[in-house]
């Protein structure tokens, strides 16, 4: 017996079907998308340990639409109710997320959502870097307050002394008492903004993004500097406490004040630099010219 044909996805095939698909399904990807983008924009994005959010998401539409290419609907049976399946529980989740004002599973419903989308649309080639994307909105998703307070004190109190012992090798007169910074005249609280969580979190996407959008060919460089951004972030945020702590100290607390509302967007600008910083070293190290040979022995 023959075999048959082989079984065709039920989904389009061709380029103008498939183009027409597309469209529609980006446009109930918006209608989710937006109104949830603008409740966090309102309640979360505003605040000052949340400003790498705005960026974040920029950088993770950006490197989507360089990848539309490969949104062709031409994906396996098998991914492809993978795809529907998730994009359906994505939907329950985001409408009782939405109804129940949980902002943290009214994100995970849409991220699955749009993650089913994808399994959909993106062939095998993309399906790797699109999927490190998708892993990116993550960042985006607000922590609950009760984790967040959990997990930061202990940053809080290792950046409070190590500021202070920097300092004081420097003669400045400087103490602390758990997350309070008392230098000079000036008392000064570590707080949530100075070494915040969310912002951690952010200069970590932030890195990654760099990772791909560098698209480094040595995965060797690839690696250590995916390995480097958790101590990039760390020394990022140091950098912006110690920074307003001078400020405060030799010029006083108004100016140290409108320094902390673009203190964030320093701490970006410091972030990024330290990542082209460790590429460059990381290229130079790894250079094939330094490493050793053997030597050459002529004809005797």
């Amino acid at each position: 017996m023959m075999p048959g044909p082989a079984a065709k996805s039920a989904f389009p095939q061709d380029r103008g079907s498939a183009r027409f698909a597309n469209w529609i399904v980006l446009a109930a990807i918006c209608v989710m998308a937006v109104p949830t983008l603008v409740r966090f924009a309102a309640t979360f994005w505003s605040q000052p340990d949340d400003t790498h959010e705005p960026i974040v998401f920029a950088g993770v539409l950006v490197a989507l639409w360089c990848e539309r290419a490969h949104f062709g609907w031409d994906s396996g049976r098998l991914r492809q109710g993978f795809g529907v399946a998730a994009a359906l529980i994505g939907a329950v989740l985001y409408a009782l997320g939405r109804s129940q004002l949980f902002y943290q599973l009214e994100g995970l419903g849409l991220i699955s959502f749009v993650t089913g989308c994808v399994l959909c649309l993106a062939d095998r080639d993309a399906m790797l870097r699109i999927s490190a994307l998708l892993l990116l909105s993550c960042f985006l998703i607000p922590i609950p307050g009760t984790l967040v307070d959990g997990i930061l004190l202990p940053v809080k109190l290792f950046l409070t002394e190590s500021i202070v012992v920097l300092l004081s090798w420097f003669g400045l007169p400087i103490a602390s008492h758990g997350v309070l910074i008392s230098i000079g005249f000036y008392q000064l609280q570590v707080a949530n903004a100075c070494a915040g969580l969310r912002s951690l979190l952010a200069l970590t996407a932030i890195g990654l993004m760099f990772v791909y959008f560098i698209r480094e060919k040595n995965r060797w460089i690839s690696g250590a500097i995916i390995a480097l951004i958790p101590l990039i972030a760390l020394t990022a945020n140091f950098c912006r406490l110690l920074m307003l702590v001078l400020l405060t100290y030799f010029f006083g607390g108004d100016l140290g004040e409108r320094a902390h509302d673009i203190a964030g967007f320093g701490e970006l600008a410091l972030t990024l630099l330290l990542f082209v910083c460790a590429r460059l070293v990381l290229t130079w190290a790894l250079s094939p010219k330094l490493l050793p040979t053997a030597p050459h022995r002529g004809a005797a």
